[in-house]
């Protein structure tokens, strides 16, 4: 086998080395005429080892390749020195154009691989690469390097102009949260050096509470009637399997009621995580959260919810204490049967012609509207402080206030119209309400002085 050529090295027609710069390469390339190509040296761990760059004219981007040897010198020792001051800064990383692509894919895998992420937070990330990837393919933008301020910003008009697989425009909360993934992997690249701070581009997208949509709660009178439906409708089936679902439908919805957790966080309970208690004669129920959108909390449920769990748990499939409360028929954990509850409130109007499935929004009611009857309810039923609801639920004081004003308005209603008794208007005629008044003037009036109305002034002809 002959010996392996070391002069030009791969793909170099014809090269100069700087002898005071060791690794600092000009060349010409087999396959690109007589353009020049500098090839700059990058020590920096995990990086790759040379920086290739096409070599032009005034080192404009947009100037003309350099043919000339002697200039084609100049200008690598001119850029040289521009790329050691950023391998000294730490920005060694800016120096090659990192595809927009891998960046975000990067991204998503360091938050799939953080553990202290919670699983929203990982599923949004996950979900909001998809659309973002579609986007800057579509505007031709492939490396993170080249996003400006309007490229990022035109991605909030693209997506409004999106529908979702069911044919429905996307929500902006949706298209906030992927905005906010958007900066989020603006400032990962920041950090991993892809991009320098100083060409960051300023793109946000907020929504206002007010123009937030809430799905709707049940009122009292409709979960009176769902709670009777969701014993009725097992029944109605003569299938075993499918009775089992819907009874244990049943108790997700009483356990959700009476606890006001988020669907997805109910599911995430273990055996151990539930804990009934005796106080002070009653029943207290307390619910250990380490999966929460908001993090870790413990839950105080109505005890009411006992029952609903005490029937969970009396399932033969798994009461392990490591077994989630919320179980399927392999022993997994359960997800959210919102199809199953739609198809439970489809049945309820079939068979009843009572039509839950939308509140006064027009928007169908979800396992989640749950939660806002909650909420609803522990406010006109109860005589809980605001902060301490929002703290159970997991949410802010100002979501709290927002959302259900209507019924802390209606819970203060006592409050807000009581009137002092020494206020209250006095029961009688008119007649004598006018008499009354014409007595209290009489009251108030000043008494007339007695003798002359001045009596300091001294007339002139007196004196005399």
């Amino acid at each position: 086998m002959p010996p392996k050529s070391r002069g030009k090295g791969k793909g170099m027609r014809r090269k100069y080395a700087f002898p005071e710069w060791p690794g600092l390469v000009i060349f010409q390339r087999e396959d690109a005429g007589d353009n020049w190509y500098v090839r700059f040296p990058i020590k920096v761990k995990g990086l790759r080892p040379y920086k290739i760059q096409l070599l032009r004219e005034g080192g404009e981007e947009n100037g003309s390749p350099t043919t000339s040897l002697e200039t084609a010198k100049q200008w690598a020792l001119m850029q040289y020195g521009a790329v050691m001051t950023a391998v000294r800064k730490g920005d060694a990383g800016a120096l090659f154009d990192k595809s927009l692509e891998d960046v975000i894919t990067e991204y998503v895998a360091e938050v799939q691989s953080d553990r202290s992420r919670g699983k929203t937070a990982v599923k949004r990330a996950t979900m909001a690469a998809i659309p973002l990837k579609r986007y800057f393919k579509e505007v031709g933008v492939r490396l993170i390097a080249r996003i400006t301020t309007e490229i990022a910003k035109g991605y909030i008009d693209w997506r409004h102009k999106q529908v979702t697989y069911r044919g429905r425009s996307v929500a902006p909360t949706t298209v906030m949260h992927e905005m906010q993934i958007l900066n989020q992997i603006f400032d990962y690249a920041i950090d991993k050096r892809y991009m320098r701070h100083e060409d960051r581009p300023k793109a946000t997208f907020s929504v206002s509470l007010k123009n937030r949509t809430k799905r709707d709660g049940f009122t009292t009178d409709e979960w009176k009637v769902l709670e009777a439906w969701l014993w009725e409708w097992p029944k109605l089936t003569l299938n075993g399997r499918t009775r089992e679902r819907r009874e244990q439908l049943r108790d997700y919805c009483i356990f959700l009621y009476y606890s006001g957790m988020r669907p997805g966080e109910a599911m995430n309970l273990l055996n151990r995580d539930v804990h009934l208690l005796e106080q002070d004669g009653g029943e207290v129920v307390i619910l250990d959260l380490h999966e929460g959108k908001t993090g870790e909390r413990d839950v105080v449920a109505m005890p009411e919810a006992a029952d609903a769990i005490r029937r969970l748990k009396s399932r033969k499939i798994a009461t392990g204490q490591n077994d989630p409360l919320f179980i399927n028929d392999k022993g997994g954990k359960l997800g959210v049967p919102s199809t199953t509850f739609s198809r439970m409130l489809d049945d309820l109007f079939e068979e009843k012609e009572i039509d839950l499935r939308m509140g006064r929004t027009k928007q169908r009611r979800t396992p989640y509207s749950l939660r806002h009857t909650y909420a609803d309810t522990r406010l006109l039923q109860g005589d809980v402080d605001v902060f301490d609801l929002a703290e159970n639920m997991g949410t802010s004081v100002q979501m709290i206030k927002h959302h259900y004003k209507h019924a802390r308005n209606s819970a203060k209603a006592k409050e807000l119209t009581y009137v002092k008794p020494e206020y209250r208007p006095k029961p009688g005629s008119i007649e004598q309400l006018e008499a009354e008044v014409r007595k209290a003037n009489r009251k108030k009036a000043k008494p007339k002085p007695k003798g002359p109305k001045f009596p300091y002034l001294v007339l002139a002809e007196d004196e005399e």
